[in-house]
């Protein structure tokens, strides 16, 4: 049990970092970087697809990989994003460590909900093995 509930703290400590990080991006200085892959991931709604008011629009999610210059650095990012990118982003970087990237700057959603499942899964298969615990004493 304790090894899912280090599971359970590792992903919440990769939320708290994707959101933490996400609120100073949109303020990152930019370079303007060169796109070297494209590929559609799907396409999501964020509300009905049929609805009677017209309310609801369909997103095409795009992950992209990118190639940008720093000084005399040059990084490779990548990203999920809801636009399909130029040839060439405005790219964002952390000015402490510029790495750590973004060609749509905010939150990363796909590595939120990546983490919240994966601390969801760990919890669950946490309790699981806890009860076959209890379970076997029990006989």
């Amino acid at each position: 049990m304790i090894a899912a509930y280090t599971a359970v703290a590792i992903c919440v400590a990769g939320v708290f970092h994707e959101t933490v990080s996400a609120r100073g991006s949109r303020k990152w200085p930019t370079v303007q970087g060169r796109t070297l892959d494209v590929e559609s991931i799907g396409i999501f709604s964020d509300g009905p697809l049929l609805t009677f008011d017209g309310f609801g629009s369909v997103v095409e999610n795009f992950r992209v990989s990118y190639r940008y210059v720093v000084g005399d650095a040059e990084f490779v990012g990548e990203q999920t994003v809801s636009f399909r990118p130029p040839n060439r982003p405005s790219v964002y970087f952390a000015p402490s460590n510029p790495e750590i990237s973004a060609i749509q700057p905010g939150r990363d959603w796909s590595a939120i909900l990546g983490y919240s499942a994966a601390g969801f899964l760990a919890f669950v298969v946490g309790l699981i093995s806890q009860a076959e615990s209890v379970a076997r004493r029990a006989a």
